[in-house]
């Protein structure tokens, strides 16, 4: 079969293979790569390959391109910014050895700390990083733990982990000053009730 009969009737739905991998993978550079592997680097003209070969293909052509982009990344520990800027995470070492080498944070300014990731290579936590698009950006992890949303959003899950609703841990805490400079509408409503 050759590659266009793969690509629309067999692989994907949408008839482009690369539609859901966003700009990590394009069909030009799919095809460039295939033409410098060394079985089919003097091939001219239609390529046919069975079903099962196209889909291996396919799939070292996503894992080197995967790991090209990776390296694209800065050496050492870093920090990288969502591409709406309202995440970050950082590529720190891990604190606990038995779940990894390397962590990566994650954090939202609406909904603050979010998840941590644990991985035994650093090509592996790379991948990750490649995968979501996350993009290189010294200060990202700083510049949302300021702000008064990821501040908010922290006090929240605080909470939550105590399992009180919010205006409950606010009328538990009303007297700290932190709870009075985070919801100071609700304290007003409260206190004026």
């Amino acid at each position: 079969m050759i590659y266009q009969v793969y690509k629309e009737e067999f692989r994907f739905e949408s008839g482009d293979p690369f539609l859901c991998y966003g700009e990590l993978y394009t069909e030009a550079g799919f095809f460039t790569w295939l033409h410098q592997q060394a079985c089919y680097m003097n091939f001219v003209g239609v390529l046919y390959l069975p079903f099962h070969e196209w889909d291996a293909v396919f799939e070292q052509y996503l894992s080197y391109a995967l790991v090209e982009y990776a390296k694209t990344y800065p050496d050492g520990y870093f920090e990288c910014i969502s591409a709406d800027g309202k995440k970050a995470c950082a590529l720190v070492p891990s604190a606990n050895i038995n779940e990894g080498v390397y962590m990566i944070s994650f954090i939202c300014s609406q909904f603050g700390p979010d998840d941590h990731l644990f991985f035994d290579s650093r090509l592996e936590a790379l991948k990750v990083l490649a995968k979501g698009g996350w993009t290189p950006s010294p200060g990202a992890y700083d510049a949302i733990t300021e702000s008064d949303n990821f501040e908010q959003a922290t006090q929240l899950r605080l909470w939550g982990m105590e399992g009180l609703m919010p205006i409950e841990g606010i009328v538990r805490d009303i007297n700290k000053s932190s709870v009075r400079k985070l919801f100071p509408d609700t304290v007003k409503r409260i206190e004026t009730a």
